[in-house]
């Protein structure tokens, strides 16, 4: 949600901000289809602060990586939360949810 108001004869802008997963935890948006992440180092914050909404509602997710060590630990990360994961540039993940086993409830 954006609101602006004038301050001393200038237009500002108030972004309010708040994590998608508490957002469609709340009922206030839906679950995503597809998320990009780009968050400048701080990718494995995101992730585990995703970790629930990407088990559950298993969209699609975009991520820059911005390291080798971050790449790695993102791919594991992702593929432990049941992702199929593709570079397709060399910080530029996707990840797809795996189909669930034959036989899975899930």
């Amino acid at each position: 949600m954006t609101e602006s108001l004038g301050i001393g004869g200038r237009i500002v802008a108030i972004v309010f901000l708040a994590d998608a997963p508490s957002l469609h935890a709340a009922g206030e948006v839906p679950a995503p289809d597809v998320i990009k992440i780009d968050v400048e180092g701080a990718e494995r914050l995101v992730l585990a602060g995703a970790a629930r909404l990407l088990r559950e509602r298993r969209p699609v997710v975009i991520l820059s990586v911005h390291s080798d060590d971050l790449d790695r630990d993102c791919r594991a990360t992702l593929s432990g939360l049941g992702y199929s994961v593709t570079g397709i540039d060399r910080y530029v993940l996707v990840a797809v949810p795996e189909p669930p086993a034959a036989g899975s409830t899930a």
